[in-house]
């Protein structure tokens, strides 16, 4: 398992991709399953960033890899135990609008997502299964 905590800046969504991708090799993760699992943080990390944390830099945002079994599963901490989320998704939305429509992206490049709750705050949790490896 491995970590990488940054401040909530968007500045520092490069680092959060490039540090992902390093992992994600090391694992023996294909480029295309990688590059799919980094939009998708991208998209999560994003939101937290804007909507959490509305681009405050004194809070912190955490990307944590593990390979679980034959997936990856990928933690992304918002480290803001006060902040309740409430993940809304709307059939009804308007198709031109931008709400939501990153969560989509996430959601559609992973078998599974969801939210917890914990004591330092929420966690969004995407797995990935993981059928060809480049390093077995």
């Amino acid at each position: 398992m491995a970590i990488y905590i940054v401040q909530s800046r968007l500045e520092n969504l490069k680092s959060i991709r490039d540090w992902l991708k390093t992992h994600l090799s090391l694992l023996g993760v294909d480029e295309r399953t990688s590059y799919g699992l980094i939009t998708a943080v991208n998209e999560i990390v994003t939101n937290v960033i804007v909507h959490t944390h509305h681009e405050n830099p004194a809070f912190k945002v955490g990307v944590e890899v593990e390979q679980i079994e034959d997936s990856i599963e990928i933690r992304v901490m918002d480290f803001c135990p006060n902040c309740e989320i409430e993940l809304v998704e709307s059939e009804d939305t308007d198709p031109l609008s931008e709400s939501g429509f990153g969560l989509k992206i996430a959601k559609s490049l992973v078998d599974n997502f969801h939210h917890e709750k914990g004591p330092d705050g929420n966690v969004f949790v995407l797995r990935k299964h993981v059928s060809s490896r480049v390093n077995s």
